[in-house]
């Protein structure tokens, strides 16, 4: 009888799984954002910057970054700190996000909104005032919306002028002689725009100087003079014939409708520009502090608000924006001010203000109206 031998070979497999090192310590943290507020008021062109701040109790390296944000905004992925060098007009939901590269990404939504500042319409502006009248004067500022402002009066307000924080009106019941330069402060909630007024205050009861009025040939020249004592209680204004910058006017009729004591032909008229125009004025012209005229550098006389007198030329530049924003590429220039453009033809912005007058003088190129801030209508 044959044996049967059965051999059973029985192999054993160990499966060694090995925990990782991460796995064997404490559960990760994830961040988290402790100062980010929901929502942000600025105005534009002003440049805004918010340093998001987050910690993580592991203690690791934090990155921040920006989802989708708008042009122009950037966040420091070390430090967190946003920033926007040119905000333009109306609200954004920035998204911010930060992480530990150990877990999931953190995000929350900071609301931006960008609003148009507080523009002053009437100032600076250089005003007079007796001692036997109340001084009383409105300041007018707009955003282009109905905003609420409050106003102050901070550096240079004398002692007893107050101002309503309400409606912006200004007084003072018995103001004193001096020259005061006033600094006014406007806010909306969002932060403080200021602007100056000049005040110069007189006294009528006191006489009023001797005036002499003289001759001299200066190299060849017949220059006739007036003399007038500086400190005094005359007050230089900037007069317009018929009140316009246009208006052709009798310089003795000025004089008598003015009630002036002395007066002298201030400006030229443009009979050789280009186009030539007998009755458009040719340099610059300020009244109270008000820009009337503008389109020559030339030699501008001028008086401060405390009596100097001054003779220099002046070189200045009108811009505008888009959205709030007064940098390129939003921002425009005015080619001039109060005066014909050089052609039918030409290309450029030109401003004319209620001293030009109601007619405009021609109907080519686009025209508009402007009212406090705003495209009112088109002509």
């Amino acid at each position: 009888m044959k044996k049967i031998i059965i051999i059973l070979i029985i192999t054993t497999f160990v499966l060694i799984i090995n925990q990782p090192e991460y796995l064997k310590s404490a559960p990760n943290n994830i961040p988290v954002l402790v100062n980010l507020p929901q929502t942000v008021t600025i105005h534009a062109g002003a440049p805004f910057s918010y340093e998001v701040s987050a910690y993580d109790v592991d203690g690791h390296v934090l990155i921040y970054y920006l989802r989708d944000p708008p042009a122009g905004v950037l966040i420091d992925s070390n430090k967190g700190l946003i920033s926007w060098i040119n905000p333009l007009v109306g609200t954004y939901n920035i998204i911010v996000g930060v992480t530990d590269t150990h877990s999931p990404v953190v995000l929350s939504t900071l609301t931006l909104i960008v609003k148009i500042p507080p523009h002053f319409l009437n100032a600076p502006i250089h005003l007079y005032a007796s001692t036997r009248v109340p001084f009383v004067f409105k300041i007018e500022v707009t955003d282009g919306s109905s905003t609420q402002f409050k106003y102050y009066l901070k550096n240079g307000a004398p002692s007893r002028m107050e101002i309503n924080r309400t409606t912006g009106i200004i007084t003072w019941e018995k103001p004193i002689v001096g020259n005061y330069l006033i600094a006014i402060s406007v806010e909306d909630g969002v932060y403080p725009v200021e602007s100056y007024m000049f005040l110069r205050v007189i006294d009528p009861g006191i006489s009023l100087p001797k005036i002499t009025h003289s001759t001299s040939n200066i190299q060849g020249i017949n220059v006739s003079m007036v003399k007038i004592p500086s400190n005094t209680n005359l007050v230089p204004r900037l007069i317009l014939g018929k009140n316009s910058v246009k208006g052709r006017e009798d310089f003795k009729s000025i004089m008598s409708r003015t009630k002036a004591v002395a007066g002298i032909n201030g400006a030229f008229f443009n009979a050789y520009g280009t186009p030539p125009d007998p009755d458009e004025p040719r340099g610059t012209l300020i009244k109270e502090g008000k820009l009337l005229h503008a389109s020559h550098k030339q030699t501008t006389i001028g008086f401060t608000y405390d009596g100097k007198c001054l003779m220099d030329r002046i070189y200045f530049t009108i811009k505008g924006g888009v959205n709030g924003s007064f940098e390129w590429p939003s921002q425009w220039f005015v080619n001039s001010l109060n005066h014909s453009p050089s052609a039918p033809n030409s290309s450029g912005i030109y401003i004319y203000t209620p001293e030009w007058g109601t007619n405009l003088g021609f109907s080519y190129s686009n025209n508009v109206v402007v009212s406090r801030g705003k495209v009112a209508k088109k002509l």
